[in-house]
């Protein structure tokens, strides 16, 4: 019976992870001493028991991160810069203190900016048109480290360190008033390391159910290569090179909470603020 129980809370919790709406969580830092090993500090613990397995699903919706161009452009500033990542999530935990993770999945980038940020030439004389440029979804991959370093006050501090990429094919380029121009074999190289650290108060703890809530800062770096993409957009044959984008913003503020049930399934969400606006749900599992 307990087995079907634990099969059902597993499906319940991968639901709600991919049920919500990628640049980088920071997650939860007391997240390695959540789903607790009963054999960690008992004596007949083994080294290789030591070691246990998290898996689950993780979804992150990015609303805005905050880039600017890189290249000459009457304006440097893009208005908004979105993406949205599905993937799966493993992580390799070393008693209960340190968690060595990975995100595999699919990402997708859209830009919406003035079109002052990337044309060259405007036969409509007008460099304050909408423009929306969007790439295909393809593959994203992380790598990652989060530890456990002290508690005290019964708060938990935590670090965490990871770096993401992922390289879409360039879908179209659309401007206000002119036809849409489809991609020319380029592609959106994105990557993004971080580093953070995080306080975590448990509101219960090592109980069948805990509620576990934290803050924490953040500094990260982004780089868009645009792979100079060139366009030209019919009726009125604007003309557009698509520069390379870097972090406008390096420091960031995220918020969240976990849920764990039984040190054998959670759930976290996650707001990001500061670099970039956006929200984060992971469900896990530990085997």
């Amino acid at each position: 019976m307990d087995r079907y129980v634990s099969r059902f809370l597993l499906f319940v919790s991968l639901f709600l992870g991919g049920a919500s709406l990628y640049a980088l969580p920071l997650g939860n830092p007391m997240e390695p001493s959540l789903y607790l090993n009963d054999c960690v500090g008992q004596p007949f613990c083994g080294c290789l028991d030591q070691f246990s397995l998290r898996v689950g699903y993780s979804a992150d919706h990015v609303f805005n991160r905050h880039l600017e161009v890189t290249g000459r452009a009457p304006n440097r500033m893009i208005a908004s810069t979105v993406l949205d990542t599905n993937s799966g999530f493993i992580a390799l935990n070393w008693c209960d203190r340190v968690d060595l993770f990975s995100r595999l999945g699919a990402t997708s980038i859209r830009l919406n900016t003035p079109n002052s940020a990337f044309t060259v030439f405007n036969a409509l004389g007008n460099f304050d048109l909408d423009c929306h440029i969007q790439s295909q979804t393809d593959f994203s991959w992380s790598l990652g480290l989060r530890a456990t370093v002290v508690r005290f006050c019964n708060a938990i501090l935590g670090v965490e360190g990871e770096y993401f990429r992922t390289s879409p094919p360039l879908d179209y380029l659309h401007q206000e008033n002119q036809n849409i121009a489809y991609g020319t074999g380029s592609q959106m190289s994105y990557e993004e390391w971080q580093v953070g650290a995080g306080l975590a108060y448990p509101l219960c703890y090592r109980s069948s159910f805990d509620c576990i809530p934290y803050v924490g800062v953040k500094v990260s770096y982004a780089t868009l290569d645009m792979d100079d993409a060139t366009f030209t957009l019919s009726p009125n044959g604007s003309r557009f090179v698509l520069f390379d984008a870097e972090s406008k913003l390096r420091w960031g503020f995220p918020i969240g909470v976990s849920l764990v049930l039984c040190n054998m399934i959670g759930v976290s969400v996650e707001g990001r603020f500061g670099d970039e606006q956006a929200i984060y749900v992971n469900g896990q599992f530990r085997f």
